[in-house]
């Protein structure tokens, strides 16, 4: 279960980079959907 945690941090941490870049943390969720969705067509 730690594993999956620590998965589930990973990501959170990921997305709040990408978004501390962007400078906009709605436009770095809508960003990583894109790419998550794009990668399951």
């Amino acid at each position: 279960m730690l594993h999956g945690s620590k998965k589930i941090i990973i990501h959170k941490v990921g997305l709040l980079n990408l978004a501390e870049e962007l400078g906009n943390v709605s436009q770095a969720w809508g960003n990583k959907m894109l790419i998550f969705i794009r990668g399951h067509n």
